[in-house]
């Protein structure tokens, strides 16, 4: 059974791999689609975990920083990060993972730098996405000597991020989360997880001081403190961030976006969307 700890309220599971012996790639293409409602448990596991977004739109949570993904990018996320991700409500996440052994990677590849934990896009990080989507191919195809060829993929993608350093940077807020006193972010942590993942539905302030277990004035001080802005204002930030992601990767409206994304009318969309971005969101689409 995995093993199950909790941060606060919320659980947070070992998920084991048992990859064949002396094999680096494993695991066959895990088609799955990514939940759209209630959280989902938080979990880590000993592998490096590869995917790809073969349709929709969805939210990944790579403990301290949140992304929004869709069709066409690529995730890797490193041994023991905690991490978890849902679709956005009416949107279909599908995805395939596959997984990589890191010690055998270690034996196989001595001088290797293990990559970190990052989403890769098509449009910013093109080289690199497409070595992931490579890994996930051979895994689908089983041909052979597929197994050395996905490890070969694996290890350029180690070599060109680190020798680019082309992974994608952290978000100003993540960057003010990564500073911030250790015990301060644990505090946080319940309520960030609820925003990441209620961002289309109304939060009180008190509601979120309420699962942290801490007082509302409190609350409000130690998250201003560590993400450098309010948790009303940390929350718009955020929903106008998917909305770029649904802009960029879908035919839907401003106005279908705007409900997408918990705002009650398209003009609060519209101008908090522009305070983000310096563009209105038809400008923002044409770029």
């Amino acid at each position: 059974m995995p093993k199950r700890i909790m941060i606060t309220e919320y659980p947070v599971e070992y998920a084991p791999f048992n990859p064949p012996e002396r094999k680096c790639f494993y695991g066959f293409p895990e088609n799955s689609d990514l939940p759209d409602s209630s959280i989902p448990s938080m979990h880590y596991h000993s592998s490096y975990q590869i995917g790809v977004c073969l349709s929709g739109n969805g939210v990944f949570l790579l403990e301290d920083d949140i992304y929004a993904v869709k069709a066409g990018d690529a995730v890797i996320i490193a041994p023991d990060v905690i991490h978890c991700s849902k679709s956005i409500k009416r949107s279909n996440c599908n995805w395939d993972f596959v997984y990589f052994d890191p010690f055998e990677m270690r034996n196989r590849y001595p001088e290797l730098t293990m990559p970190g934990s990052c989403i890769c896009t098509q449009e910013s990080e093109g080289e690199l996405n497409s070595l992931l989507r490579k890994i996930i191919q051979e895994g689908k195809s089983c041909r052979e000597d597929y197994e050395r060829l996905a490890s070969l993929y694996f290890y350029t993608f180690s070599i060109l991020s680190l020798r680019n350093n082309a992974l994608p940077e952290k978000s100003s807020e993540a960057e003010f989360i990564k500073n911030a006193d250790e015990t301060d972010i644990y505090n946080i942590m319940p309520a960030l997880k609820e925003i990441a993942f209620r961002f289309d539905e109304s939060i009180a302030v008190n509601e979120l001081a309420k699962i942290c277990n801490l007082s509302e004035s409190h609350f409000t001080r130690i998250f201003k403190k560590c993400t450098g802005m309010s948790p009303y204002n940390y929350t718009l930030k955020f929903r106008a961030k998917v909305g770029a992601a649904l802009l960029k990767s879908t035919d839907k409206t401003v106005n279908e976006i705007s409900e997408c994304v918990g705002f009650k009318n398209t003009s609060d969309f519209y101008r908090q969307f522009t305070k983000y971005y310096s563009c209105s969101p038809m400008d923002y689409r044409k770029k």
